[in-house]
C-alpha cells in the first residue's frame, strides 16, 4: 500500500514537472515573439525596413495599440491599492515619504530665490534696551 502511493507520488510529481516546464517554454516563446515584433517596429519607426512587406502588413498600429495596452495594464497593476498595506499608508500620511534630505541641492536658482526665512532685522541684530556703560563710567556715579 505504502509502495503504490509513493509510485503515485512519483507520478504527480513528474506530471507537475512537465507542466511547469512547458508553462516556461510558453512563457520564453511568448516573450521572444514579443521582442521580436518590438525590433521590427523600432526598424520600421527609422525607415530602414529590413523586413518584407508580409511582415510589414502583420505588424502595424494594431500591434502599437497592444503594447501600449500592455504597458498600461502592468503600470495599473504596479499601482494597485495605491502604496502597500494600510500600516504603511498610514505611515506615509503621518510622517510623508523617506529618502535622503540631508544632501539636497542648495545653491539652485529656486532655493537661492527663496527668501522666505531672510530677515535683515534678524541679520544685524537688534538693541535690548540701553547699553550697560563702562567700568569707569558707572564708577563715577
Amino acid at each position: 500500500k505504502a509502495a503504490a502511493e509513493a509510485r503515485k507520488q512519483r507520478d504527480l510529481k513528474k506530471f507537475g514537472k512537465q507542466v511547469q516546464v512547458a508553462k516556461l517554454q510558453e512563457r520564453d516563446k511568448a516573450k521572444r515573439d514579443t521582442l521580436e515584433k518590438i525590433n521590427i517596429l523600432k526598424r520600421k519607426r527609422k525607415n530602414a525596413d529590413v523586413a518584407g512587406a508580409e511582415e510589414t502588413d502583420m505588424f502595424d498600429v494594431a500591434l502599437e495599440d497592444a503594447s501600449k495596452a500592455d504597458k498600461a495594464s502592468r503600470r495599473s497593476r504596479g499601482a494597485e491599492g495605491g502604496r502597500g498595506p494600510a500600516k504603511r499608508q498610514k505611515r506615509d500620511a503621518k510622517y510623508g515619504f523617506g529618502g535622503k534630505k540631508r544632501f539636497a541641492k542648495s545653491g539652485d536658482a529656486v532655493s537661492s530665490s527663496d527668501l522666505t526665512g531672510f530677515s535683515t532685522r534678524k541679520m544685524k541684530g537688534q538693541k535690548k534696551g540701553p547699553q550697560r556703560l563702562g567700568k569707569s563710567r558707572r564708577l563715577k556715579k
